[in-house]
């Protein structure tokens, strides 16, 4: 075997490993996620923002502060 083929090899088998570790990494992840998720909707917090900036608009009809039934940012920031 050659020098090349040789280094061909080592990196092959290294960029598979550095794809597996990622791949393994991002559904842990995932999974972590979906379950932080659960536990939150469960305690009744929900995707919602809780403020005139996240999440909440003024009804033009009733004059009162509803859901924009937008998720927000921070919804997805609680769940990692």
């Amino acid at each position: 075997m050659s020098v090349w083929s040789i280094v061909f090899i080592v990196f092959a088998i290294g960029l598979l490993l550095y794809t597996a570790i990622s791949l393994y990494t991002e559904i842990a992840l995932r999974v972590k996620m979906k379950k932080r998720e659960k536990l939150l909707r469960e305690a009744g917090v929900s995707p919602h923002g809780s403020s005139l900036s996240h999440g909440m608009c003024i009804n033009e009809k009733t004059g009162k502060i509803e859901s924009d039934q937008k998720e927000s940012y921070i919804w997805y920031k609680r769940l990692i």
